[in-house]
């Protein structure tokens, strides 16, 4: 006998192989520095709601400190903006570049965004 009731309660299929980002991993001895750290604005729909959460943004920084990929790894409550707001101040971001062996190198990092109401 098979049960279908609760067949809500099944996993999705993971994604097709290749499907994912195109992250390659990149030695370095010293990582990049934030000049002009991630700052988000608050997006006044979640703040008027009271909502918080916490956005993690995976993202690349080219050997001149410039962030050039985004990615979110995991969202915020959806339809609040959170997502969107956390992006831009990633890609507003400057950074001092990672480096390996005195040479700049490009390099994913991986940062969490929290929006959280005093």
């Amino acid at each position: 006998d098979t049960d279908f009731d609760d067949f809500e309660d099944w996993d999705s299929a993971p994604p097709p192989p290749g499907s994912g980002p195109k992250v390659k991993f990149v030695a370095f001895d010293k990582p990049p520095i934030p000049i002009i750290a991630p700052k988000p604005y608050y997006p006044e729909i979640a703040k008027e709601a009271g909502i918080e959460g916490t956005v993690v943004i995976q993202f690349f920084v080219d050997t001149k400190g410039n962030v050039t990929e985004t990615l979110i790894l995991k969202s915020g409550p959806p339809n609040t903006g959170l997502d969107e707001a956390a992006l831009e101040a990633v890609k507003r971001s400057k950074w001092k570049p990672a480096q390996q062996r005195d040479k700049k190198v490009g390099v994913w990092q991986t940062i969490p965004i929290k929006f959280t109401l005093n």
